[in-house]
């Protein structure tokens, strides 16, 4: 049903709109072994890096994955909440 078609959408329906600045809720997962962005059924993202939670490695990392993934640079995207958690709000604004 509706969850199917979430799950296969285009990679391009996660394109950043025109209307800057945006939200998003992002699920961390560090140590993977694979960097990886994902769509959530809830329109979040979970985002998978390889780097360690230590010394902002991970964030650092979770920021220039995101970043590549919209096409903006790298100081478009902020994190806004969970600097020190697995659960984060990110920002993207115009570059």
């Amino acid at each position: 049903g509706r969850g199917l078609a979430q799950d296969s959408a285009p990679r391009a329906s996660l394109e950043v709109p025109r209307a800057l600045p945006m939200g998003l809720h992002v699920r961390v997962t560090p140590r993977a072994k694979r960097a990886a962005v994902e769509r959530l059924a809830d329109g979040g993202l979970r985002v998978r890096v390889t780097q360690p939670p230590e010394d902002g490695r991970a964030n650092a990392a979770v920021i220039e994955l995101v970043a590549a993934h919209f096409g903006v640079p790298r100081r478009a995207v902020t994190i806004v909440r969970g600097a020190a958690s697995r659960q984060k709000l990110i920002e993207i604004r115009d570059g």
